[in-house]
């Protein structure tokens, strides 16, 4: 019996042995077309269903009844990109004359990861012409599970010191023409080492990486790291004969990341034949073995060992002479010398000589060296210096004597200290020679200066002699006439002396005649009647002797007996004890001085009472003497 699929209740009223098809003895099978199992569906025989889930569970069923799916699937499961065979079936209905002439999806088959229901349509048809035609939805339950990637680095190798390669991955497994745009994220590939990883294998790994439909599988790469190629060659050094060869060195190319040396994991051995007692020259400096960590060193090409000579200073010292003597030997004395050697291991020895001979200027003059020889030696001459030196030539002067306020004297010079018959004509200026007195000098004595003497070849020493000046004699002379003075008269006495020195004048003691001094002038007031002797006499000084006294007779007369005088309009007389002054004009001053030339009155008109003697009586630019009794 076919159930039709728009069954949806097989029973209403329970289940009744009326209602149920296990009284029907004829039934051998039913075939349910619902793809949702009817409620109340039964199994009362053979029971033929779309899908067993569906139909799980029967309301009735008998004890020999199956349920089975009018198709059974062999295999459901597929890989993605694989095709979905729903033709691998198993037909149930076969038991019951049937056979499947059909069988498609009535949609798209899910072909994505994943397990899948999908609904086919099966078409059933049966020999017997009176059996309907079945139409079937199936449901197909698939699974598709993700296809496997395999993702793969390339191994590489590279050089020490290089950059890492940029890595090649390959991919294998992808479907429906697929590639890795479809990774949802990329791949990320990863080595555990840069250019300065050492020499070595390294794994490249894979990570990351994710798609939908794909399990990934990664098969990591190797990094190969091999020695880079390296050249090498020991430095050419110079060292100076006697000195300690240096360390030696080994310069490269070919170095990575800066290296200024390989790790090495066995050194190179260097060597020279060359000790500190080789002589001057070139020596080979090998360098063998040495293996590298990192690096693929070829053969190091030697280097050169320069032994230079060693310098040698040769000094000699400076050195002096006077002029017109002979040179002094020079000795050359050397410093610098290795290994113990001495002026024995010169194969010539360095001299010292001069430009400079017996008759050469004074003056400075080279001492060359030179002419050294020596196979491991380099000289370095240090020249000297010989100082000419000037002689003394010793100039004297004589000691000379002369009066006060004479001239000096001629200076005559003498030389002493010559050589090489040479006389003053040598000389490029002669010295000169000068007293320092004048002729007005005090009486002393003075030095001689020598000066301003120059020469070529010779220093001078000055002696200078003495000038004595002594003291000189003098006169006076007195021409004067002193017989008729006037009583009241007041005179100069004019003596002179020839030094020019003031005259002194000795007067004897008398009471007519009074000696006083106005500035520089000798003055005599006669106020008395009478003679006398007057002397004059230069006493002399540091510079002269004292000069012969000359004597005058001084002879005073009265001529006239007056008693006062009347002058320029003002009146001027005496009386017995007074001194009368009158008239005199306005802004004229009257002076009245004592013989001692003590101011005694000072006005205009007046009666000054005085002692008998003589008086010097001024009225303005007028003087005159009194005699008051």
């Amino acid at each position: 019996m076919v159930i039709p699929s728009s069954v949806e209740t097989m029973s209403t009223y329970g289940f009744e042995p009326e209602d149920h098809f296990q009284e029907c003895n004829s039934l051998q099978a039913l075939i349910y077309l619902p793809s949702k199992a009817p409620t109340y569906w039964e199994a009362s025989a053979n029971t033929y269903v779309p899908d067993i889930e569906e139909y799980s569970s029967p309301a009735l069923s008998t004890n020999n009844a199956k349920v089975v799916e009018m198709l059974t699937f062999n295999d459901t499961a597929t890989t993605y990109g694989e095709a979905v065979d729903i033709n691998n079936c198993k037909v149930n209905l076969a038991d019951c004359g049937y056979e499947l002439t059909s069988l498609t999806a009535k949609n798209k088959l899910n072909t994505t990861p994943g397990e899948w229901c999908d609904t086919l349509r099966a078409q059933f048809t049966n020999d017997d012409p009176d059996v309907p035609v079945l139409e079937v939805d199936i449901p197909f339950r698939h699974t598709v599970t993700k296809a496997t990637l395999t993702v793969k680095v390339e191994s590489v190798a590279r050089d020490y010191g290089e950059a890492n390669p940029t890595f090649k991955v390959l991919y294998s497994g992808f479907v429906n023409g697929e590639d890795e745009s479809v990774l949802e994220e990329p791949v990320k590939v990863s080595v555990n080492a840069d250019e300065s990883s050492p020499v070595g294998n390294y794994t490249i790994s894979l990570s990351g990486g994710r798609a939908k439909n794909y399990d990934i599988v990664y098969e990591p790469g190797v990094l190969i790291v091999t020695k880079a190629p390296l050249t090498a060659r020991v430095k050419n050094v110079e060292r100076t004969y006697g000195a300690p060869n240096p360390d030696f060195q080994i310069e490269y190319t070919g170095l990575k990341n800066g290296e200024t040396a390989p790790v090495w994991t066995a050194q190179p051995t260097i060597g020279t034949t060359a000790t500190e007692q080789s002589n001057a020259g070139d020596y080979a400096i090998t360098a063998m073995g040495g293996v590298a960590r990192d690096y693929e060193l070829s053969a190091i090409t030697p280097g050169r060992l320069t032994v230079t000579k060693a310098p040698l200073q040769v000094s000699v010292g400076s050195a002096q002479r006077f002029y017109y003597e002979e040179n002094p030997t020079f000795r050359c004395v050397c410093s610098g010398f290795v290994n113990g050697e001495n002026e024995s291991a010169l194969t010539k020895q360095p001299a010292a000589t001069t430009t400079a001979v017996l008759t050469s200027k004074a003056g400075s003059y080279p001492i060359k060296i030179g002419g050294g020889e020596a196979r491991n030696y380099d000289f370095t001459y240090n020249d000297g210096e010989l100082t000419v030196m000037k002689r003394s030539l010793t100039v004297t002067s004589p000691d000379y004597e002369r009066p006060y306020n004479e001239e000096n004297p001629a200076i005559e010079l003498s030389y002493a200290g010559f050589v090489n018959n040479e006389t003053e004509a040598v000389l490029t200026r002669k010295p000169t020679a000068a007293f320092n007195a004048t002729r007005t000098s005090d009486v002393g004595v003075y030095n001689t200066i020598i000066s301003g003497g120059e020469a070529d070849n010779y220093d001078f020493v000055y002696n200078g002699g003495t000038l004595t000046i002594t003291k000189a004699d003098q006169t006076v002379t007195w021409e004067q006439d002193l017989s008729q003075i006037a009583i009241g008269s007041q005179i100069e006495l004019t003596a002179t002396a020839s030094s020019g020195l003031d005259v002194s004048y000795i007067v004897p003691d008398n009471n007519f005649v009074s000696l006083y001094k106005a500035g520089t002038r000798t003055l005599l007031d006669c106020y008395g009647t009478g003679t006398l002797v007057i002397r004059a006499v230069q006493e002399g000084n540091g510079n002269y002797y004292s000069s012969e006294r000359l004597s005058k007779t001084l002879t005073i007369v009265n001529p006239t007996g007056l008693s006062n005088a009347t002058a320029g309009g003002y009146k001027l007389f005496t009386t017995p004890g007074a001194i009368h002054i009158a008239n005199v004009p306005e802004g004229i001053e009257a002076r009245v001085y004592s013989s001692d030339g003590i101011l005694l009155y000072r006005g205009r008109d007046g009666k000054i009472e005085v002692q008998s003697g003589t008086y010097i009586v001024a009225v303005g630019k007028e003087t005159t003497k009194l005699l008051v009794k």
